[in-house]
């Protein structure tokens, strides 16, 4: 008779998710100055045609380091 096999999903890669934090908060920061800059110099477009793909692209990158971290 066979035993299950139990798998176990590795340690946290503290490295990683430390990466992951200083790219929030560069993503976070980016956005707070592309918010200022593009009314403050009237830039003729509005500052979410940055922002939105900024932190869609940044939500997807975490998603995908914690769904397939195995």
């Amino acid at each position: 008779m066979e035993s299950a096999v139990i798998h176990e999903h590795p340690p946290s890669d503290r490295k990683t998710e430390r990466l992951l934090l200083i790219c929030w908060i560069v993503v976070a920061l980016k956005c707070a100055l592309v918010a200022w800059a593009v009314p403050h110099y009237h830039i003729p477009f509005s500052a979410l045609w940055v922002i939105v793909p900024t932190l869609i692209f940044m939500a997807t990158v975490t998603a995908a380091f914690y769904i397939f971290r195995e």
